[in-house]
This record gives C-alpha cells, sequence and structure tokens, in this order.
C-alpha cells in the first residue's frame, strides 16, 4: 500500500508512513469512539441440561448501563429484548454512575418491554458516583423493578435468585442465602466477578452459577487480550469460567462505557440465558 502511495503521490518513504499511520488510527478512533459503543451484540447461553424436557427460564442480562441519555443504541436494546421474550430482566449493576443518571434511568425502564419479572442490584458506581440510593430504588420500584441487595427472591419452585452487594464498594453478604428453600436452585447476581472466588463450602453447593458484569469485557481488548481490568475483576474478563470448588461464572461485557467513552474488541453485550434449573 505504501509503495503505491508514493508513487501516485511523490511523497517520500517518510511521509507515506505517516500517511499511512494517520488513516490507521483514525480508524482506530473512529471504531473505538464512534462504531465500538453502538455495535449491539446479543449472544446466547445455557444453564443446565436442555434436555431436562421443561422449558427454562429465560435471563436477559442488562449490565454497566452507565446512562447519561437515551438515544438510538437503546432502542436498538428495547427491540432486542422485545425480540428475546426473556421471561425475567436483571439489571446487575452500573445502570447509573451519576445522580443525573436517574431520570434516564426511569426513562430507559418505560422503554423496555413490560412483560418479564425485573430485579436489580448495586455496582461500584452507584456508590462511587453518590448516587442516591434510596431515589434510586424509588425509580427502579417505580419501574416494576426489585431491587435486592443481600437478599433472595423466588422466581418458581425450583429456582430463585439471589444478588449481593457490590464487592468494591459495598458490603457484600451471603448469610441470607440459606433462606432460599431446599431443593431449590439458585442463581447469584453479583457486579464484581471476582466475588466468585469467596464463594465456597456449603455456600457453593448452592449456587448454579454466579451473574457478573463489571469488566466490560476489558473495554479496549487486543485479539482478546484486556491490558486493563478495574479493580474486582479478579482476572475475570468475559464469557464463562468454569470448574474448581467455585460456582461457574458467566461476565457480561455490559451496555456502557465508563471513564472514556471508548469500545475496542469488547462491543456492548445483550446476553440472554436459558436456565434451566434441576429443583
Amino acid at each position: 500500500m505504501t509503495e503505491g502511495l508514493r508513487a501516485r503521490t511523490g511523497m517520500s518513504r517518510r511521509d507515506s508512513f505517516w500517511v499511512v499511520s494517520a488513516l490507521g488510527l483514525g480508524a482506530l478512533l473512529t471504531e473505538g469512539v464512534l462504531l465500538g459503543p453502538r455495535r449491539l451484540t446479543v449472544s446466547h447461553h445455557t444453564l443446565g441440561d436442555a434436555d431436562a424436557g421443561w422449558n427454562p427460564i429465560r435471563l436477559a442480562i442488562l449490565t454497566d448501563l452507565h446512562l447519561k441519555r437515551i438515544g438510538g443504541f437503546h432502542e436498538e436494546l428495547a427491540t432486542a429484548l422485545r425480540e428475546a421474550r426473556a421471561d425475567v430482566l436483571l439489571f446487575v449493576g452500573d445502570s447509573v454512575d451519576h445522580p443525573d443518571g436517574l431520570p434516564v434511568l426511569a426513562d430507559l425502564l418505560s422503554l423496555l418491554p413490560p412483560e418479564p419479572l425485573r430485579f436489580a442490584t448495586l455496582g461500584n458506581w452507584e456508590y462511587w458516583g453518590d448516587v442516591d440510593l434510596q431515589a434510586l430504588r424509588r425509580i427502579y420500584e417505580e419501574g416494576d423493578t426489585g431491587l435486592l441487595v443481600n437478599e433472595g427472591i423466588p422466581l418458581s419452585p425450583q429456582a430463585a435468585l439471589y444478588a449481593v452487594d457490590d464487592s468494591v464498594a459495598g458490603r457484600p453478604d451471603l448469610r441470607a442465602l440459606p433462606a432460599v428453600p431446599e431443593r431449590t436452585e439458585t442463581l447469584l447476581l453479583s457486579h464484581c466477578p471476582e466475588f466468585r472466588n469467596r464463594i465456597a463450602g456449603d455456600d457453593a453447593r448452592q449456587v448454579a452459577a454466579v451473574v457478573s458484569g463489571h469488566t466490560h469485557g476489558g473495554q479496549v481488548a487486543l485479539g482478546g487480550w484486556a491490558p486493563i481490568l478495574p479493580p474486582g475483576s479478579g482476572g475475570y474478563v468475559s464469557g464463562w469460567y468454569r470448574g474448581g470448588e467455585c460456582p461457574d461464572l458467566f461476565v457480561s461485557r455490559g451496555l456502557g462505557t465508563s471513564l472514556v467513552p471508548v469500545r475496542l474488541g469488547a462491543p456492548p453485550e445483550l446476553a440472554i440465558l436459558d436456565w434451566y434449573p434441576v429443583g
């Protein structure tokens, strides 16, 4: 490319190098700033035995929205949710990172399909951004969304949710986990994935899997490698992590951005999880 450019323009090797470099940088900036943060991807996952012979509970995982305003991206998100026909919407923390985001969250809740059950938990930025947590709870409740913090709720005779407080800025607590009925499989929501490493013994046996966000998939990931992860990531980036003494973990790349409005190699993710609880 550079030799052809030099031949057509008469530029020196140095000039052509800088032109090509500028073009490459421009392409990266266009992708990272203008296109990447708006390129919604929908991923599909299964938890449990899909051959069990009954219908799953379909969960839609919305995390790390970092809402500033409602735009075309959120209208596309609402359309994707209507098409997914989820039974439950899960807001896994960092929906807002500033008090100004509260009315925007209310607008988003009214935009999303009303049929699914809705539950939310807290992330680090709801604390760090000095968001009024009581006002946040009211916004969720007015949008038919239950805010769960260190508490659980049954979804069916076989399945329950349990959500812990954020493990970086809050006070996560599993002491109420035993209150979940016996023979009920529990999905645990934890904004920060590193909390998975704290679940062991009897608690681990009660938890079918942990669902988290927080990492944004690195927000900038180079060939799948994320050079920077926020505190509380625990080395997890995105996708499934299985095996060992801890429960399985799914980490969503989330939907928004924080600190810098860039996504490169880590596009926004709406994760759809079909859960077949054993019970």
